[in-house]
């Protein structure tokens, strides 16, 4: 009895790892049909859309479509020709702002060397003013003191 019931729990082992098995095939098999079944489904929309548009597009006179590429390739040609003056003119502007800015630059540097030649001829005059007022001073010593007149022109 032991062997015959060793022999149904091997079997039934083996019979349980078999249906596991083909559980697994079956899963597989089922996941593959859903597979199908989806791009069956998405090329018989295709088919029907490709249909629609199809229909659509026999009712939709060629001249209306002419008519429209015809528009189209006008206002391209428009949009071009427009692109093409502003090309133009964003060159003139460039050109009239680089003179704008050397004109600039040239006027800066002349402000610079006046300014320089102003400083110069500010400090010449202060120097020349100095020497003057020193001598003006010296005259005035001289009309106010007399007896001293003969020392300071000596001096100067």
């Amino acid at each position: 009895m032991n062997l015959s019931l060793d022999t149904i729990l091997t079997n039934a082992r083996e019979l349980v790892s078999r249906l596991r098995r083909d559980d697994a095939t079956a899963d597989t098999a089922v996941s593959q049909a859903q597979y199908v079944q989806e791009r069956i489904l998405s090329m018989k929309q295709y088919g029907d859309d490709l249909a629609e548009l199809n229909d659509i597009s026999s009712h939709r006179p060629k001249t209306a479509i002419l008519y429209n590429i015809q528009k189209e390739n006008r206002l391209i040609k428009q949009l071009q020709k427009e692109n093409e003056e502003l090309k133009q003119l964003v060159t003139e502007h460039r050109s009239v702002l680089e003179k704008i800015m050397y004109k600039y630059r040239q006027d800066i540097q002349q402000l610079i060397l006046m300014n320089k030649e102003e400083t110069k001829a500010i400090n010449i005059f202060n120097t020349l003013l100095a020497q003057v007022n020193d001598k003006m001073y010296l005259k005035l010593l001289t009309c106010f003191f007399p007896d001293n007149c003969k020392l300071i022109s000596s001096e100067v």
